[in-house]
């Protein structure tokens, strides 16, 4: 029972922590009234004190928690009955009897091995866009005692509101080294040594009156749901490659310091196109505009000109003329359906979602939606209801083609890539149906795709595969399979030669 005329104050050290109440309470040896020696008297048999937090609303778990202590904390209390059973703890005390200091190191100006992690760590060199460097701010710790309050866990986590003249910080520091630090001028100095996330469910706005320098070693994404603005007085892209889906539009563009503002580009489209400066034409992709034809051949593009370049199927010079070449287009004969092949069908329509086309989608685990359309290497083309096909349906063709057919070609030949897939058009060829993709190798000689040519023949189904060989152009081979889905398989195998048929089967023509 509490008896205030009866309060009798104690000193002690705290021997035990673990409350299995859980209510803060420590189990402590008073001097003069607790025998000094465990043998004498175990620590099992001391007393349980409540602790006193001055910042703790002692009710509804409002406040700091009274967890603060630890074993071997020297501090004071009262006895709050005449029996001396009873006691509250109302502080610790930091230096222990005989002068012993206890107070972190970090508060005294010492650091010690906290100081020396954040000075060694510290990151240099960062390479920038530009090429320029630079370094992380190494922190501005010279504490002068008593003037940096710090708490410090038990496991080494930090806090610091350091009032030190000249030197004025706060630091929250983690154990992991992770830290956020604000420097005497304001400079904040944030550092993870993970992942980090930073998440908002709102609106998030950022102002920057300098410049934003932004170094990422691996990828950096964006994702945008609405409209991306960007506005700038000029941007520059130091990039090897510049890839972009769907419509582009532009009020003008340069060219070796010549303005595009009124510009003809007698090659991609027939129609002489005009924009005046300040307004944008938009602009739909034409098999023109996009290097392809509307037949079953793979069209020439930078990449597959320099391919053939490389590969000395061509000249450099063939290559800065084969541009402009037209193709022989020949109609491809009718050959007797042989027996049916039936392919495996899986069920398909996922990359429509609320009648969008979901281009990311896998139609198998190797090839997406957009690789066999708006993303092939060539022909780019955006899903569309055609030839008296829904959507859903040329998507299902799509992916009957890349499971049955593409997958396990590209299982066995990692450098295939899918030069055209999906088209849009008028006439019978299949790629208007999703039915269709041409293929081609990287770094392959003209004898490598009857070698491909060869064991797809024999390993794969198709409705109709097709080997052509040129003598113009880039004068690399491709290959064209089909695959229908619910009707039977033509099988129809056959080696063109500069656009026309050469045979039936397969023949070796270089």
């Amino acid at each position: 029972m509490i008896d205030t005329n009866n309060f009798t104050p104690w000193f002690g050290t705290v021997e035990n922590v673990d409350d299995p109440l859980k209510n803060g309470r420590y189990q402590v040896r008073v001097f003069g009234y607790n025998s000094a020696s465990p043998g004498m008297l175990p620590t099992d048999n001391l007393r349980w004190f409540s602790s006193a937090v001055s910042n703790s609303a002692g009710s509804q778990s409002v406040g700091q928690s009274p967890t603060g202590y630890k074993h071997g904390s020297f501090v004071f209390g009262y006895y709050i009955d005449p029996d001396h059973q009873e006691g509250v703890i109302l502080a610790a005390i930091a230096s222990m009897p005989g002068g012993m200091n206890d107070v972190s190191e970090i508060a005294t100006g010492e650091g010690g091995q906290y100081l020396a992690e954040l000075t060694n760590n510290a990151v240099k060199g960062v390479p920038d866009a530009r090429g320029e460097t630079w370094d992380e701010p190494t922190t501005t710790y010279a504490v002068v005692y008593p003037k940096n309050q710090v708490y410090q866990s038990e496991s080494g986590h930090v806090i610091e509101y350091d009032d030190t003249p000249g030197a004025e910080r706060v630091m929250i520091f983690h154990r992991s080294g992770s830290f956020e630090e604000f420097h005497p001028d304001g400079k904040r100095v944030s550092k993870s040594v993970g992942d980090s996330f930073d998440i908002h469910l709102g609106g998030h706005n950022i102002f920057v009156s300098g410049s934003l320098n932004l170094v990422a070693s691996g990828d950096y994404r964006v994702s945008v749901g609405g409209e991306m603005y960007v506005k700038a007085t000029k941007v520059t892209f130091d990039t090897p490659e510049v890839d972009i889906y769907g419509i582009s539009s532009a009020n003008d563009h340069m060219s070796g310091n010549v303005s595009g503002g009124f510009h003809v580009h007698p090659e991609t489209n027939q129609e002489e196109t005009l924009s005046p400066i300040g307004y944008s034409l938009e602009f739909t992709p034409t098999p023109k505009n996009n290097f392809s034809f509307a037949y079953e051949e793979t069209p020439y593009t930078p990449e597959i000109v320099d391919m053939a370049v490389s590969n000395g199927f061509i000249t450099k010079e063939e290559g800065d003329r084969v541009m402009t070449e037209e193709p022989i287009i020949e109609s491809i004969a009718d050959e007797p359906p042989p027996a049916e092949v039936k392919p495996v069908i899986s069920e398909c329509g996922l990359a429509i979602i609320n009648g969008k086309v979901d281009y990311s989608v896998k139609l198998s685990p190797n090839f997406t939606l957009r690789q066999l359309s708006l993303g092939a290497v060539v022909s780019q083309y955006a899903i569309k209801d055609q030839n008296g096909l829904t959507s859903e349906q040329i998507i299902c063709n799509l992916k009957n083609l890349a499971e049955n057919v593409l997958e396990p070609l590209k299982a066995k030949y990692p450098n295939m890539m899918v030069t055209s897939g999906f088209r849009i058009g008028a006439g019978k060829s299949q790629h208007l149906k999703g039915e269709a993709a041409d293929i081609q190798f990287k770094n392959a000689s003209k004898g490598f795709y009857f070698e491909v040519a060869k064991w797809a023949k024999d390993n794969l189904p198709y409705d109709q595969f097709l080997l052509e060989y040129k003598s113009t152009g880039t004068r690399m081979p491709w290959l064209h399979f089909s695959l229908t889905r619910g009707r039977s398989q033509r099988g129809q195998i056959m080696t063109f030669f500069n656009h026309s048929k050469y045979a039936n089967g397969l023949v070796q023509v270089a």
